[in-house]
């Protein structure tokens, strides 16, 4: 399977809706917990939505024109991000 690099601006401004900040919020505050304070339930709780939140945010960038989409390059890069 061939991977793609998505990149963006770090500058770029992005609509995010309520629910997927919370979601994001949510995942954020684990650095809050202690972890083996939380089962596998609680993590996939906070992972789950936040993941799916963020694939959401990264569809709407793309869409846009905010983010944009080409096949990794062999050597790695400093700009952007990989996803």
């Amino acid at each position: 399977m061939e991977q793609e690099k998505i990149s963006w601006s770090p500058e770029a401004k992005i609509e995010v809706t309520g629910r997927e900040f919370e979601f994001l919020a949510r995942l954020a505050s684990l650095y809050e917990i202690p972890q083996a304070q939380l089962s596998l339930k609680d993590l996939q709780e906070l992972y789950i939505p936040a993941l799916q939140a963020s694939q959401d945010i990264l569809k709407r960038m793309l869409e846009s024109g905010i983010a944009t989409k080409g096949e990794l390059p062999t050597e790695p890069e400093v700009e952007g991000a990989v996803i």
